[in-house]
């Protein structure tokens, strides 16, 4: 494989959410990764995302750089999608589906405004936080680039996700 062909697929990973990589350039796809301070992390089904490797992600608590940040209904919308739908035993994407009335039902017992919270889904879907499509909901992709920091923290607040098992 050419230096060009793996350029493309790191390209092709860290702008798509999740891209299809062919088997031959994984290797070199994470000695690339590697070099940037970046990491790859393998998805079923042959894909990969790019997340930053542990200790190279961004200072989110500077004042240089602007962050996109997620607003409280989406937070919450997402939270709902993360306790219906994250296994911490299983793979994190794509995670087990949730129903729009299992998300609805969730909401409901938080006793939150649904128009505002319910509007974040197709706002996640975008971001690829999660896959929203007839009725159906799933962890998307972009969470397969969250740190194991992150997800480690989500499983000691795993209990205060809405919709999570017992």
């Amino acid at each position: 494989m050419s230096a060009e062909d793996v350029a493309l697929a790191f390209a092709a990973a860290r702008a798509g959410h999740a891209a299809a990589i062919d088997p031959q350039l994984l290797g070199e796809l994470h000695a690339a990764a590697a070099r940037t301070g970046r990491r790859v992390v393998e998805l079923p089904g042959r894909r990969v995302v790019v997340g930053w490797a542990d200790g190279y992600g961004p200072n989110l608590d500077g004042d240089t750089l602007a962050v996109a940040r997620l607003t409280g209904t989406r937070l919450v919308a997402l939270g709902i999608c993360l306790g219906l739908c994250w296994d911490p035993d299983g793979p994190r994407w794509p995670g087990r589906e949730a129903t729009e009335q299992d998300f609805d039902d969730q909401l409901a017992a938080l006793g939150g405004a649904p128009i505002h919270v319910k509007g974040a889904l197709p706002v996640l879907h975008e971001t690829g936080l999660i896959r929203f499509a007839d009725g159906r909901i799933r962890l998307g992709p972009a969470l397969g680039a969250w740190s194991e920091a992150s997800w480690n923290e989500l499983r000691v607040l795993r209990g205060r996700l809405p919709g999570s098992p017992a």
